[in-house]
């Protein structure tokens, strides 16, 4: 076997092994949104915490913003 044999196999493992993880990550988001958001109690929670992340994210660009003007 030569080296350009060795590089052009690992080159081929390694794509394949990517797109291996692509297509596995795809079906666990898949099968992750196809399960149900829970009942109302968890749902008004879920909606609070959004809330919250969106204005503390808001907030952390506003300021980065200003800093870098």
């Amino acid at each position: 076997m030569n080296l350009s044999f060795l590089l052009n196999n690992a080159l081929s493992i390694g794509i394949g092994a990517g797109i291996l993880s692509i297509l596995y990550g795809i079906f666990l988001s898949l099968l992750v949104l196809s399960k149900p958001r829970g009942d109302k109690k968890m749902n008004e929670i879920a909606d609070a915490v959004s809330e919250g992340a969106s204005a503390y994210l808001k907030r952390q660009y506003s300021v980065v913003a200003i800093i870098g003007v």
